[in-house]
């Protein structure tokens, strides 16, 4: 257990607090973690043939299908796909096109969920062209395949709409495809639209929404009955999962020492009992959930505790050698708290004792 520190180090331990807060940010609750920048893409995209080619060959709409993950504004991808380009021509029936490329996109400041993404490409493409190699085989109907692979690179710039959340995008635009053959490259312009959608992401997103549109438990200052042990409890199983609340608590938003604003009653009746009857003490034991590093963990409970000793002291003339704060990373948890939503560990206990002097 954790003692609180003496009054000659409160500013020291206060400092220490808020430099792990702001300097160094803690990944301990909610925070965005790696897997929710994973995304998956899908498009379909058109070949533009040069009117010169246009009685020689007519692309089919194609697939792309891509599997990367996004940092800040960059994207990394394996990206895959398929082209069907039908021959006019007696001899050549048609040409399939299956690129393999590795893709580097990047998106431009937006505005209004609107904005501009650049991509480059670089890989292989593997063809198969469905041929008659002689006059006679196509009077026979004697098809011979060629399988082929060459160096395939593309360029891209979209228009890009991004959902709330940025976890769903839609995008259009076009850019051009080189095939890399021994004479040179062969451009082929392109246009293409599709959606990126980061399923990790949006599944959180929507665990967020309907904890929102799920009403909560009313907690009344009147019905609270402050004991020194962690025996008053509001359980709720629902589909996201189940949520303790103890009754005797104020609780904080994710990563924060914000505190919710419906449990300032709470707080404040705690508060009011401390100042009517001067032979109170408190223990103000905080606990987080289990994000990030051992540090993190402790540095945002003891934050939350001290919030409420600062608090008690300004408003209510609180003394602070009759408040002690115990803080927690996921080390120490209350048995009840186990595999609960990760918002029930956000919270300070608020344990009121009398201590009179025999």
């Amino acid at each position: 257990m954790k003692q609180p520190p003496t009054s000659r180090y409160n500013i020291a331990l206060q400092v220490y607090i808020f430099f792990i807060i702001t300097a160094a940010p803690i990944n301990a609750e909610e925070a965005m973690r790696w897997y929710d920048s994973i995304f998956i893409g899908n498009a379909i995209q058109g070949y533009v043939i040069p009117e010169i080619f246009e009685d020689y060959l007519r692309p089919h709409p194609g697939y792309r299908g891509a599997l990367g993950l996004e940092y800040k504004r960059c994207g990394f991808a394996l990206e895959a796909g398929y082209t069907r380009i039908e021959g006019t021509n007696p001899l050549v029936l048609d040409v399939s096109l299956a690129p393999l490329v590795f893709k580097f996109t990047y998106g431009f400041p937006s505005r209004w969920r609107l904005g501009l993404q650049g991509g480059i490409a670089l890989g292989a493409l593997f063809s198969q062209t469905a041929h008659y190699d002689t006059s006679l085989n196509m009077l026979a109907h004697n098809t011979t395949y060629s399988d082929t692979n060459s160096l395939f690179a593309g360029a891209r710039l979209y228009l890009v709409y991004s959902f709330q959340g940025n976890f769903l995008k839609l995008y259009a635009g076009g850019g051009v495809d080189a095939l890399f053959e021994d004479d040179g490259a062969i451009p082929m312009p392109t246009l293409e639209a599709g959606i990126s959608l980061k399923p990790f992401m949006f599944v959180s997103a929507g665990r967020r929404r309907l904890a929102k549109i799920r009403p909560e438990p009313k907690i009344s200052p009147e019905e609270i009955v402050f004991s020194h042990t962690l025996d008053n409890f509001i359980v709720q199983e629902t589909e996201a999962g189940k949520t303790v609340r103890i009754l005797n608590a104020v609780y904080f938003e994710a990563n924060s020492v914000n505190m919710i604003e419906r449990y300032r009653p709470i707080l404040n009746y705690a508060g009011e009992r401390l100042r009517a009857d001067p032979e109170l003490r408190m223990t103000l034991r905080a606990y987080a959930a289990p994000f990030g590093t051992a540090e993190g963990q402790t540095a945002v409970s003891a934050a939350r505790a001290w919030f409420c000793v600062e608090y008690y002291m300004k408003r209510y003339g609180i003394a602070e050698n009759r408040m002690k704060i115990e803080y927690y990373g996921a080390e120490k948890t209350p048995e009840e708290l186990r595999d609960a939503s990760w918002e029930s560990y956000r919270c300070v206990e608020l344990i009121l004792e009398e201590r009179r002097e025999s």
